[in-house]
């Protein structure tokens, strides 16, 4: 069971640091898919949730979660494809964080591995 006020703290953090609409950000809201936080757009998320909430992010391994950016022709497309689309992206991460997953982690102080 997930504290309200968690998820509220948790959910205010989220908004503003992606600007994303209130309505939006839900305890089932996924990072990548739902909000579009790839790459190191998702690196300077967590590493800036784990700094706020005072998560210890031991354990915790960015490329299971986020889709790494990177020069290459096909990279530039899914570029392209984000920037100037509303389609989702063409690969997906091997888990997709959601907030529960956050909340879960501030409340136990530590990255909480959802796999």
């Amino acid at each position: 069971m997930t504290d309200l006020t968690t998820f509220e703290r948790v959910k205010s953090f989220t908004i503003e640091f992606t600007g994303a609409k209130p309505a939006k950000v839900t305890l089932g809201t996924t990072l990548e898919q739902d909000l579009g936080i790839t790459g190191d757009d998702g690196e300077d998320f967590m590493w800036a949730f784990f700094n706020e909430f005072d998560v210890d992010y031991t354990g915790f391994v960015l490329t299971k979660y986020f889709v790494q950016e990177g020069f290459d022709p096909i990279g530039i497309s899914l570029l392209i494809r984000k920037v100037f689309t509303n389609l989702p992206p063409l690969t997906s991460p091997i888990h997709d964080i959601t907030i529960v997953d956050l909340v879960k982690s501030v409340h136990e102080n530590r990255w909480i591995d959802p796999v």
